[in-house]
């Protein structure tokens, strides 16, 4: 009897140290769990080569074999037919075929470009395009601590009267695609969409050859017969199919 009870014992005594283990292992699973997710993650950083400028807020960066299309996050250069526009995309081909670093910030946005920060050779790209007068400070969408930083640049360029800051009443580009976007709205569509060769989207302005993969998308309602009409009705052309 006296034997069975020390094996008794004994079993009871593994058995509570296999308890304690587990519940050690349990605390510490617990404990990582609870700090990841209490811990806000990084911002995911990539660099890679800037290979194709869309307009001066927007590019592709080829990221080893993946090719990523970037738009800068908290600014907003004037669209490609507004005043200024080509010359902001004239400043952003300055860095084609350069590295970059894009610090995605914003996530994604509607079209599924990544809104990154993004440096080279030193410098600030947003910053670098408000500096100079070639973009705004999104008001909307800049909502981080160095926005305030920048809309100090964007008082100084524009009391420098810096690029579109020349202008005594430039007009932002998010008013004037809203501006546009009704007035496509309000014009009558072609009746075969098959027979037109190019799709605008009313959304965001762009239009597209009829064979790119973002032509059908469902504000891709509007139709053309010509890239030169496209552009004529304010429309900016693709920088994935470049019609």
């Amino acid at each position: 009897m006296g034997e069975f009870c020390v094996m008794i014992r004994g079993r009871m005594k593994v058995s509570r140290s296999w308890m304690g283990l587990l519940l050690c292992l349990l605390l510490v699973f617990t404990a990582s769990h609870v700090k990841s997710a209490g811990t806000p993650g990084r911002a995911e950083t990539f660099t890679g080569v800037l290979v194709r400028v869309a307009d001066g807020d927007s590019f592709m960066v080829q990221d080893g074999g993946k090719l990523r299309e970037v738009r800068l996050y908290g600014i907003d250069a004037p669209e490609w037919n507004q005043n200024y526009g080509r010359e902001a995309r004239n400043h952003v081909l300055l860095y084609l075929n350069q590295r970059v670093e894009c610090r995605v910030v914003g996530g994604t946005d509607a079209y599924g470009r990544e809104v990154s920060i993004v440096y080279s050779r030193g410098r600030c790209l947003n910053e670098e395009l408000v500096s100079l007068g070639l973009a705004w400070v999104w008001p909307r969408n800049c909502r981080k601590e160095i926005c305030s930083r920048w809309k100090e640049l964007q008082k100084k360029a524009f009391r420098n009267k810096l690029g579109l800051w020349k202008e005594a009443h430039p007009e932002p580009p998010w008013r004037y695609r809203q501006r546009q976007r009704r007035a496509a709205q309000a014009t009558e569509k072609p009746p075969s969409p098959s027979s037109a060769p190019f799709t605008g989207n009313v959304s965001s302005l762009v239009f597209h050859g009829r064979d790119c993969v973002h032509a059908s998308c469902f504000h891709c309602t509007e139709r053309f017969e010509s890239a030169s009409e496209a552009l004529k009705k304010g429309f900016r052309p693709c920088g994935i199919c470049r019609p």
